[in-house]
């Protein structure tokens, strides 16, 4: 099952950090990524108002030994807002990222739907 939260959390930065790298690597710039973790961390979270904001997609790993499983980073999509004055407020999907494994199911919809339902419902609501 897949779910998309608007909330990210600490640990995002890391799975998000590793899919940057991984996308890199893809894009044959693998020592592209300069970025760290805690900067990650301190701009989405620390920052007011926060210099970006994701929705994440998760799915449920299953655990044998247990009845519920741990929640699994399978993408995301990294925005933010700004003013343009040409256009006024605006908002830039900068990343877009679904694991291999997930690609063609959707997933990259879902992201791109929650992020136009956000900002629909926030700025025309």
């Amino acid at each position: 099952m897949l779910d998309c939260f608007f909330s990210c959390s600490f640990c995002f930065t890391c799975a998000m950090l590793i899919s940057l790298q991984e996308l890199a690597v893809f894009e044959k710039m693998p020592n592209a990524v300069k970025i760290t973790q805690e900067t990650l961390e301190k701009d989405g979270f620390e920052s007011q108002p926060p210099l970006w904001k994701a929705f994440v997609a998760e799915v449920k790993e299953k655990d044998t030994h247990k009845n519920d499983g741990k929640l699994r980073l399978v993408g995301y999509a990294l925005y933010f807002e700004f003013y343009s004055l040409l256009r006024g407020r605006a908002l830039w999907l900068r990343d877009l990222y679904v694991e291999e494994s997930w690609r063609q199911q959707k997933v990259g919809q879902t992201l791109i739907k929650s992020v136009v339902k956000m900002v629909t419902a926030k700025w025309w609501g």
